[in-house]
This record gives structure tokens, sequence and C-alpha cells, in this order.
């Protein structure tokens, strides 16, 4: 992995972070500056300092799936490098709940104390479904309330930008003592990631949290990444969290990950950090070919490395489906979000499982039972034979299997989502050996890294509009190499921001 320099610009910011008792944290993150790492680290901290209970979590909630994953996956990378005994991992393990923003609150708030809030003639949670179909959709929240009541449907607002979700989780924490008194004992802190895309009515219900429950927040966000403006998204949120509302400030701008010349051509964009950048190769290249096959042999052809990864980012699902056949003849292989994510309470059960599905010979019962940080005794050994024996033919009796062997109670809609994760459409989220070829959205791509990437230019605009936190996400996911397909459209941009043209043509 490529760094800046030897010296970690930000370390005394990293070091103050990590000692810090300070109840509440905005951390400015630019990409590649390792912010997955520092908010697992962070937390680790924390409980090895023990100032959190024994039956107390942290909570740390992220926008997407893949998010998720790689803080699951940071958490167990810790653990290994610390050389952390089983038992001790149990203990770790106990104190996270790494969810995605909505589950957090359906799970935490809205199913356990929805009748209590809202009286005996609504549902109970486990009755309660997920639609955000055109025909759940309502534009006032009574409506939203009507739904739940009469059809045991959540739906959402016909205005995207106004959540429904949020809404209720806060209303319900008004109304409720016993969900307060809940969310008080059970989460003394919450780290929220990605904190620049969250909407007015998240935002209003993480200050609840913090000024009336005394929650502390850690919340990590880059204005220069926000993606989600058209369902509400404001920069002007994490930017009114300062010294005067209580949060210390932070700000992380050594890169971790990128080549030195992709990390200055990125900042072109946006005001300049005072990096001092200096380089001697360019690994930014522009193609003007038209030809998708051609920009394809150019761009694979860029490494010779077995071990490297190549990642081609786009817009939205319409534009793979016109470009799909040409990048599967290349081996590029397609990675869509599982209906099983992190989200859900019991998932970190249930992964091991579809691992185990996902991969035949290569992954085996101990294994699956070291992830669910159970000890591998004859019963439950026993119990893991029969998983196995069964995965293939007969699912509800793996899910009884599940929780005879974990001792939990798995929802009914996790039971669904994990038969419907069991299309093959989703191996490549469980598969242990990786593909080395991908294509994803920019949006997806958030957060992830590769070795080179390829982008069309097309998808850094909306009709004629120059998407700059969309362009800023995509070219920042490359650590040795970025390519992209310019247009006359991507030229006028580089020239209004000045950007030379002293680049790789090809």
């Amino acid at each position: 992995m490529r760094k800046l320099t030897d010296r970690i610009f930000d370390q005394s910011e990293r070091d103050e972070i990590l000692n810090s008792n300070h109840p509440h944290y905005v951390i400015s993150a630019s990409a590649g500056s390792g912010k997955t790492t520092m908010l697992v680290d962070k937390a680790f901290s924390i409980i090895d300092r023990k100032i959190i209970k024994p039956f107390q979590q942290i909570a740390m909630i992220t926008f997407t799936r893949l998010a998720t994953r790689q803080v699951n996956e940071q958490i167990q990378k810790k653990m290994n490098e610390s050389l952390i005994t089983d038992k001790k991992k149990s203990n770790y393990y106990k104190h996270f709940r790494v969810s995605t923003t909505e589950s957090f609150i359906l799970s935490e708030i809205i199913k356990p104390f929805l009748r209590e809030a809202y009286g005996a003639d609504y549902p109970t949670g486990e009755n309660l479904t997920q639609n955000y179909n055109e025909t759940y959709k309502f534009k006032s929240f009574d409506q939203g309330l009507e739904n739940i009541k009469t059809q045991l449907v959540i739906g959402s607002f016909k205005d995207n930008k106004i959540n429904f979700v949020y809404q209720l989780g806060l209303n319900i924490l008004k109304k409720s003592r016993n969900a307060r008194k809940y969310m008080k004992a059970r989460f003394p802190i919450i780290m929220v990631d990605e904190y620049q895309d969250v909407d007015n009515d998240m935002h209003e219900l993480y200050m609840y949290l913090k000024d009336m429950l005394e929650i502390h927040l850690f919340l990590v966000g880059d204005i220069k990444q926000m993606l989600y403006t058209f369902r509400g998204a404001d920069p002007l949120l994490i930017e009114s969290l300062t010294e005067d509302n209580g949060f210390r400030e932070y700000k992380l701008t050594h890169n971790f990950r990128s080549h030195m010349s992709i990390v200055d051509y990125s900042y072109n964009f946006f005001e300049k950090e005072n990096l001092n950048i200096s380089y001697k190769e360019n690994r930014v290249q522009f193609y003007f070919s038209e030809n998708i096959n051609q920009n394809i042999n150019k761009f694979i052809s860029h490494s010779n490395s077995a071990d490297d990864t190549f990642a081609y980012l786009f817009s939205n699902r319409p534009q793979w489906q016109r470009e799909k056949d040409t990048f599967e003849k290349h081996d590029f292989v397609f990675i869509d979000n599982p209906p099983l994510d992190s989200g859900y309470p019991n998932y970190e059960v249930l992964e091991p499982v579809l691992k185990l599905y996902f991969n035949r010979g290569t992954y085996n019962i101990y294994s699956m039972l070291d992830e669910m940080v159970i000890e591998a005794k004859t019963s439950f050994v026993s119990k893991a034979y029969e998983i196995e024996e069964t995965l293939y033919d007969d699912q509800e009796k793996v899910l009884k299997l599940v929780e005879e062997i974990t001792d939990r109670t798995l929802l009914d809609e996790e039971k669904q989502k994990f038969i419907e994760t069991l299309d093959e459409k989703y191996e490549v989220n469980f598969i242990i050996k990786k593909p080395k070829r991908v294509a994803l959205t920019i949006h997806t791509s958030k957060g992830l890294e590769f070795d080179h990437v390829l982008i069309n230019a097309d998808s850094f605009f909306y009709s004629k509009k120059f998407l700059k936190q969309n362009h800023y996400v995509a070219i920042t996911r490359p650590k040795e190499s970025l390519h992209i397909i310019s247009n006359t459209k991507y030229e006028t941009i580089l020239n209004e921001y000045g950007v030379s043209t002293e680049l790789q043509l090809v």
C-alpha cells in the first residue's frame, strides 16, 4: 500500500482521538485516511479501558451493507493481529453492534417499543415488515402510522427527502419511557460513519440521543464524499457540529490508500490541502476511444500482477446492463447487495452459514463455529455437521439448528432474507476467494479500494450537471492507477478547475 510519505501528517490528531475521553467527536476524514480503522481502534480502546459496562454495546452505524461488512472485517482483523483468544473474542464481540442506519432504528427502537408508544391497536414488532413500493408510500406521518396499524407495513414518504423511519423512531423515544431507558442503558456510545449523508430527521434523532439521553456520539464524515443530496443530505448539518455544542473537532487528511499522483489529482476539484505532494510518475490516465472492448483491454493490461484487483465503476444499473456483456467476457463480476446484511441483529451468526453454503471444500464447520464464536464442543460439532448435511436441501431445519447452537431466536424477516440470499447472484459477497475483476456502482464502491479503477466520465454527470461528490468518491477508490474514459463534457470541467493537461493520454 502506497503512502504519501513515511511521515503521517496527522499522527498527533489520531493519537489524541484514541486517548481522549471527550464525550462527543466530529471527525472530517478524507478518502483513504483510514477512518474504518480509526473507528474500530477507538471502539477497542473504549472496551479495553472498561469505559462501558459488561452488558453495554457500542453501536457502529453505517450507510451501506458493504460498509458494515468492512467494519466487521476490520474488527476480525484487529483481533487476529492482536492474537486474542477465543474467550476474549467473545468478550469483544458482545460489545459491538454493527448495523446500517435504518436497521438499527427498526430493531432497537421501533419494533420493540411501537406498541408501548402508540397502543395495543398497533402490531408487535415481529409482525411488522418494510415495503418501499409505491403502494405503501404516503404524504403525511399519520398516514404512515395508519399503514402500520392496518397493513402491518412500514412504508415511506412520497417525498424521499423526509425520513419516516427516523421520524417514527424519534417519536417513539419521546413517548416511551422504556425506550429511552433501554437506549441509554444499552448504547452509551454511538458511532456514525458517513455523517455528511444524514438528513434532517436522522440528525434530529442523533441530537436527541446526545442532548436528552446523554449518549456519547462519535461522528465521522467528509463533505467531499456527500452522495445523498437527492434524499435530503445536508452539508450544513455536519458543519454545525462544533465546540459550541459540545463536539471536539478533528481532521484526518493523510491518505494511506492511493498513489501520490491520484491524491494530487483528486484535490484539484476542492480547496487544496497543504500536503506538499511531489511525485515522479503520473498514475492518472485518460482514454478517448469509444470502443469499450479496446478500453477494457488497455485497462487490464496495465498490470501483470496476478494479485492486483481491477474495478469498473458506473453510475446506475441501466448503464451496467448496456455494457455487461462486454465486461463479463473479460471476467468482470457484478457485485449486488444481498437481501440479508449486517444490519440484522443475528447477521453475525448467519453470515458464517452463508459462507459454508457458497464455499464448498474451502470453508468447513470449524471455521463456521469459530466465526460464530462458539466453542467446538462435541454437541455443537454434531449440530454443525447436521447444518452442513442439510444446507442445500432443508433451509428451515438449518435455521432451527442455528438457533439451537447459538441460543438465539431468529427474526422471521431474517429467515426469509437468509433464504433469498442463497441465490447464486449474491455468491460474490460470501466467497472466500474474491474475484480480481469486479463491477459495481459508485455508491456501492464508497469505502472500498482496488488496485486499479476504470470509470466512464459519463458517470460523473446527471443530465448536464457535474456530480462533484460522486466524482471525488470514484476517483479516490484506486490505490495504484486511475483510468478515465473521457469525453468533451469532462474536458470542459477539467478546464474550469484549471486541471493540468500534463496527464498520460492513452
